[in-house]
């Protein structure tokens, strides 16, 4: 899936803010929460995210849904992330 396939699906599912992000290699982001549902579709790269006490790495054309408010922290790997995400 293209960046731009990505982005028009998660506005077809009605997120109102729709975005690429782009993440360097082997940088982390610690336990934190969203005030809304987020949804993420991996591009290129791969990134590990912890929730519910257990670690899941998504790769090219996986998706990761994160419910509001449910604590997650993530660390990227060694080639980098590019993910459309959607608020």
């Amino acid at each position: 899936m293209t960046a731009e396939e990505a982005v028009t699906r998660l506005k077809g599912e009605g997120f109102a803010k729709v975005y690429v992000w782009k993440d360097a290699p082997f940088s982390t982001y610690a336990t934190h929460t969203h005030q809304s549902a987020s949804a993420h579709i991996i591009i290129s790269g791969e990134i590990t995210i912890e929730m519910d006490g257990s670690a899941k790495t998504y790769k090219r054309g996986d998706r990761i849904d994160v419910p509001a408010g449910k604590p997650h922290s993530a660390r990227i790997g060694p080639k980098g992330c590019v993910y459309v995400i959607g608020e």
